[in-house]
């Protein structure tokens, strides 16, 4: 029987190791909003802050002055975006009949 196909002993099928995982844009975005900026505080001091933090006051700022999108953003990060009822039915509203065969009485 050849050993065809088969690395030689001592032989590393991948020489050049595992590539490099590409980061995400999440993962970037994430990254960028942890970096600080140096901003005027409310009592006339420099300081940093991170990115995250001036964008979430921003949002609340909005939603202070009633923009609609910026309240919804902000109880969808708080509570979860609300569930929506789903209906599964059959043909013409009827139920769902499943159906078995042999074969899949076995597996249950």
């Amino acid at each position: 029987m050849s050993n065809s196909g088969q690395f030689k002993p001592g032989q590393s099928g991948n020489p050049a190791g595992r590539p490099p995982k590409h980061s995400a844009l999440a993962d970037i975005m994430r990254e960028k909003l942890e970096e600080e900026q140096s901003i005027i505080g409310k009592d006339g001091k420099k300081k940093r802050i991170k990115l995250k933090e001036i964008f979430t006051e921003k949002v609340i700022q909005l939603a202070l002055t009633g923009d609609i999108q910026a309240v919804k953003l902000i109880y969808n990060y708080i509570d979860g975006m609300p569930k929506q009822p789903h209906e599964v039915s059959g043909e013409n509203g009827n139920p769902i009949q499943i159906n078995f065969t042999n074969s899949d009485e076995k597996v249950l």
